[in-house]
């Protein structure tokens, strides 16, 4: 490994706790997104909320979170690269809301009773928020997690330089207070 490189970044070696934890994030945040939703467009209270409303959303969003996830998996949301400073990849997470929020409406619809407009609207806002809100606490983190690996490793090359150059100050200092005997 060479001082000089930049090594790219392609996530922890624990990536499979951290796929874990997004899947768990990412199904909370897709179903509470709705019922969320749901929850503003009733004033804020809880019981004002129609019962076929909620019922309607408890018996989908077991359903749509699968849905959600297999549509996040297949948009590679779930890959080992966190790089949020693409435009590719932000492409990536707004197709992937997208395509899981049409697919909420036009099954919800259909399958089970007609929601109201900002229910569907605003859920699907709510959901995109929240997707990339985790990805990006999570990009921060390994940010955090990367630049402290490389202080650590520009602290150690700095103390490594210092030892060579004392070292060989310490032998031009020999070599100078050396009189050979006569």
């Amino acid at each position: 490994m060479s001082l000089n490189k930049p090594e790219k970044f392609k996530g922890p070696e624990y990536w499979p706790a951290v796929v874990l934890l997004l899947l768990c994030s990412d199904a909370i945040a897709v179903s509470l997104s709705y019922l969320l939703a749901l929850w503003l467009r009733f004033g804020r209270t809880y019981w004002m909320i129609p019962e076929s409303y909620l019922r309607a959303w408890k018996q989908f969003s077991p359903l749509y979170t699968a849905l959600c996830l297999g549509v996040f998996a297949f948009v590679g949301l779930y890959s080992r690269q966190i790089n949020l400073g693409r435009l590719w990849r932000l492409l990536c997470f707004c197709a992937a809301s997208l395509m899981a929020s049409v697919a909420h409406a036009a099954l919800i619809v259909t399958l089970w009773c007609r929601m109201p407009n900002s229910y569907l609207v605003g859920g699907a806002a709510l959901q995109f928020f929240f997707v990339v809100s985790i990805r990006l606490l999570i990009w921060l983190v390994f940010r955090l997690i990367e630049m402290r690996k490389i202080k650590e490793r520009d602290r150690l090359a700095r103390e490594l330089l210092d030892s060579r150059r004392s070292a060989r100050a310490d032998r031009m200092q020999q070599s100078m207070d050396y009189q050979p005997e006569e």
